[in-house]
């Protein structure tokens, strides 16, 4: 969809660019984590994971607050921070597009960052109805879009 907006046209991307870019980001976020969650028991365990085991238990509850912080806030710090820097993730750029205000078309500031990734609890919840919704949506926003009052554009005027 192109919408004229302050003499200029504005193209936003779309479900299904959306749905590859975060595909391609699951491809380096997924292994990035996994090596770190690997590495961290692997280093404790002297190279038997020992899952199995009653230690490799006690393990995984001494270190739980590790495999969280890896788990759940390493890739929210690296999403934020490409956000920060680049106004997009990797998989976005490959679709050259960005992540900007909603209003006025400037990067989005960083308590934006912030509800923005914390909506995404709420598109996902329920089915994946707030990603859908990019379907059906004038301006191809998901509901943490909204909330964030963000929209994705193409870096290229039309």
């Amino acid at each position: 969809m192109t919408t004229k907006i302050n003499s200029s046209f504005v193209e936003y991307v779309g479900f299904w660019k959306r749905m590859m870019a975060a595909l391609i980001d699951l491809c380096w976020i997924v292994p990035v984590i996994t090596l770190l969650c690997y590495g961290l028991y692997l280093v404790e365990s002297n190279g038997d994971l020992g899952l199995f085991e009653f230690e490799g238990q006690k393990f995984l509850l001494q270190h739980a607050w590790q495999a969280f912080l890896i788990i759940n806030i390493l890739p929210a710090l690296l999403i934020i921070l490409f956000w920060a820097i680049y106004g997009s993730t990797p998989g976005k750029l490959l679709f050259d597009s960005k992540i900007v205000d909603a209003d006025s078309r400037e990067p989005i500031k960083f308590k934006q960052m912030l509800i923005r990734y914390a909506s995404y609890l709420l598109s996902i919840f329920p089915f994946f109805l707030g990603f859908f919704w990019i379907l059906f949506d004038k301006r191809k926003q998901g509901w943490h879009d909204k909330i964030a009052k963000t929209v994705i554009i193409k870096n290229k005027k039309a």
